[in-house]
């Protein structure tokens, strides 16, 4: 009898701190979500790093939350059978979700170089996948200016400014004309 009264203040306690931390998931993504709209109006973008870690903070949220939501689940359940099953599922979906993860952040962070150019500190993003686009970006503590797209003429100065200084052959006269 004194087992079950303490294993239910368990689960009800388990259930209070993942409601707690399914609170801090949202709010997490709500601050995520406003500050990138409102930089976006601003014409800003946040620079990679803290981009990373907000995705970092949330993955390890959510990891978190679906850990203890198992261990409550694993409580409920008699069957050994049913509960070693329901853990493999939720191992697989959770390495499914890092694995996606991390060809995510492959697949679409671009590297970002600090420089200084006309004497402004700036971050030259690189994206050399089919072909090498370099925009540069006035650095703002953790933020890029002028995140909108420019006048081609700019664009493309700008791409010859970069393979001029790392010896890359890149040929970009045919969309001048």
């Amino acid at each position: 009898m004194v087992g079950k009264l303490k294993n239910k203040k368990i689960n009800s306690h388990r259930k209070k701190v993942i409601l707690i931390e399914l609170a801090a998931f949202i709010v997490l993504i709500f601050i995520s979500k406003l500050s990138e709209y409102i930089l976006n109006v601003n014409n800003l973008i946040l620079l990679s790093k803290p981009k990373i870690a907000l995705w970092l903070g949330q993955s390890i949220l959510l990891i978190i939350i679906i850990i203890q939501t198992l261990r409550i689940i694993c409580n409920k359940v008699k069957s050994i059978i049913l509960k070693s099953g329901i853990t493999v599922v939720t191992i697989i979906a959770i390495c499914t979700y890092l694995f996606a993860s991390v060809i995510g952040s492959i697949l679409f962070i671009e590297p970002e170089h600090i420089i200084e150019k006309d004497n402004k500190k700036m971050v030259a993003c690189v994206n050399s996948f089919l072909q090498v686009r370099v925009s540069y970006f006035v650095i703002q503590v953790y933020v890029k200016e002028g995140m909108k797209a420019r006048n081609l003429g700019e664009i493309l100065s700008n791409i010859e400014d970069y393979a001029r200084e790392h010896n890359i052959s890149v040929v970009v006269d045919f969309l001048r004309e």
